[in-house]
C-alpha cells in the first residue's frame, strides 16, 4: 500500500483491510500468485485518496481559532466589566460609609452640645467655681479628643466604647446638674477587650434618651441605664429610661414643628445599614415604650443586637 507502506503483504484471503487510514494519497497494488508459484504479469493498482476531516482542515481550525479568541474576549471583558462592577458598588458604599462617619462626628459634638458644655464651664467660673470649671473643662477636652480619634476606626473594642460612653455620661450629668442617675452593666461573660462595637454608635442612643426623655422630667429622679448582655452569638445593648417617653416626645415636638427622630438616630441607622453591606453583618436596634400605661413618665427602651462573631474586613 503505497502512502501507508512499501513492502509486500502476503495473504491467502481474497479481501484485505486497512482500518483507520490517515488523510492522504494511497495506491493499492496486488500481485496475484498461483499454486504452482506463477506470477501475474503485470500488477493491479488501484490509487485512492481520503480527505481530512472537516474539524482537521485549515480553514475550520481558523475559523474555531477566531471563534475561540472571541469567546475568550467577550469571556474576560464581561468578567472585568462584573469585577469594575463590584469595584464601583464598594467604593460607593465605603465612600458612603466614610460621609457617615463624618456626619456622625459633627451630630456627635454637635454646636448645641459645644455650646451648652461652654456654658456650664462660664457657670462654674461665674461662681467662682473654679475647679468645677477646670475639671470640667478637662474632661471635656478628653471627650473631643477621643472622639475624634475613634471616628477614624470602623470598629473599636468595647472597652473603648465604655471608657468613651462614661466620659460622655459624666459630662451630660454635670451639665443638666444631676437631674438623672446613670448606670452601666456588663455581663461578666463578655471580655470587653475583645469584643468589637462599631465605633461611636451607642452614644447618639444615650444624647437621644437624654434630650427627648430625661430632659423633661420636672423632678430630678431620672435614670438612665446601659446594659451590656452577651445572648447566644449576640452582644445585647439594653438602653432604658425613665422619660417623657416616646408619644409625648412626638408631641411636643410636633408642637414645635420639628422631626421626632433626633438626627444622631437616623444618622446610626444609616452606618448600621452601610456596616451591614459592607462587612456582611447583621447589626439591628429597635425602640419601644416601656410602660404605655404610664401617661406621665412611660419611658423607653432601644435595644441593640450586634453579632460576636468576628467581622470580616
Amino acid at each position: 500500500m503505497k502512502g501507508l507502506n512499501d513492502k509486500w503483504t502476503e495473504t491467502d484471503q481474497r479481501t484485505v483491510e486497512f482500518g483507520s487510514l490517515e488523510p492522504g494519497n494511497y495506491t493499492f497494488i496486488v500481485l496475484a500468485i498461483d499454486k504452482n508459484g506463477n506470477q501475474s504479469r503485470k500488477p493491479a493498482r488501484f490509487s485512492f485518496s481520503i480527505s481530512s476531516p472537516f474539524w482537521k482542515r485549515v480553514g475550520f481550525q481558523i475559523v474555531a481559532i477566531n471563534s475561540g479568541i472571541i469567546l475568550l474576549v467577550i469571556g474576560v471583558k464581561g468578567r472585568i466589566k462584573k469585577v469594575a462592577k463590584k469595584v464601583h458598588e464598594k467604593q460607593l458604599v465605603n465612600r458612603q460609609l466614610a460621609e457617615f462617619k463624618l456626619e456622625a462626628v459633627r451630630a456627635q459634638m454637635n454646636p448645641h452640645f459645644i455650646f451648652n458644655c461652654l456654658n456650664a464651664i462660664q457657670h462654674f467660673n461665674v461662681n467662682h467655681d473654679f475647679d468645677s470649671a477646670q475639671q470640667y473643662l478637662k474632661d471635656f477636652a478628653f471627650l473631643i479628643r477621643k472622639t475624634l480619634y475613634l471616628s477614624k476606626r470602623d470598629f473599636i473594642s468595647l472597652e473603648e466604647e465604655l471608657e468613651f460612653l462614661e466620659a460622655y455620661l459624666k459630662l451630660e450629668k454635670l451639665r443638666f446638674e444631676d437631674q438623672f442617675l446613670t448606670t452601666i452593666e456588663v455581663d461578666s461573660k463578655l471580655n470587653a477587650a475583645e469584643v468589637l462595637v462599631p465605633s461611636l454608635l451607642l452614644q447618639p442612643f444615650l444624647e437621644n434618651a437624654i434630650n427627648h426623655g430625661l430632659k423633661f422630667l420636672k423632678n430630678k429622679n431620672g435614670e438612665l441605664k446601659v446594659s451590656f448582655l452577651r445572648v447566644n452569638d449576640s452582644l445585647e445593648v439594653i438602653i432604658t429610661d425613665n422619660g417623657i417617653g416616646i408619644k409625648n416626645s412626638k408631641e411636643l415636638k410636633d408642637r414645635k414643628s420639628l422631626n421626632h427622630l433626633s438626627q444622631g438616630i437616623n444618622l446610626a441607622s444609616g452606618r448600621i445599614e452601610v456596616i451591614n453591606k459592607i462587612y456582611k453583618s447583621s447589626i439591628s436596634f429597635s425602640t419601644e415604650a416601656l410602660d404605655a400605661s404610664n401617661t406621665d413618665f412611660p419611658g423607653t427602651k432601644i435595644m441593640i443586637f450586634i453579632p460576636l462573631k468576628p467581622i470580616l474586613t
